[in-house]
C-alpha cells in the first residue's frame, strides 16, 4: 500500500507508514489550508485525530477551526474547539489517551 497523497499538501509517516501529519493546502495549492495530525498506538491502532483549519470562515467570521477525535474500540469521541461533551460521566476536555497493553 502507497503513501497517501493530496493535492500539495505534505504528509508524514511514522515506522508503520500510516500518516502522522497530513498537510492540506487550499485549491490553488498556494497556502495551508490546514491539518490533520494522527496519533496510533505502538501497534497501528488509530487513538487520536485532530483537524485543524486556521482562518475559516464561520457566519462572515473568520476563526480557527479544531476538532479532534478519540478512538476507543468501536467507539468514537468527538470534540469540536471550545465546547465541551458530556457522557456517560466523562468531561472530555480533561480526557487523555493513554496506550493500554
Amino acid at each position: 500500500m502507497g503513501n497517501l497523497v493530496t493535492s500539495g499538501g505534505a504528509n508524514t509517516y511514522n515506522h508503520l507508514n500510516l500518516p502522522v501529519q497530513i498537510t492540506v493546502k487550499n485549491e490553488a495549492g498556494t497556502a495551508n489550508k490546514g491539518t490533520i495530525v494522527y496519533t496510533y498506538s505502538a501497534s497501528g491502532t488509530k487513538l487520536r485525530k485532530v483537524v485543524t483549519e486556521p482562518g475559516a470562515t464561520v457566519n462572515a467570521t473568520t476563526t480557527s477551526i479544531t476538532t479532534t477525535t478519540f478512538y476507543q474500540g468501536a467507539l468514537v469521541y468527538e470534540i469540536p474547539k471550545n465546547k465541551v461533551k458530556k457522557n456517560l460521566g466523562f468531561n472530555y476536555q480533561s480526557l487523555k489517551v493513554e496506550e493500554i497493553f
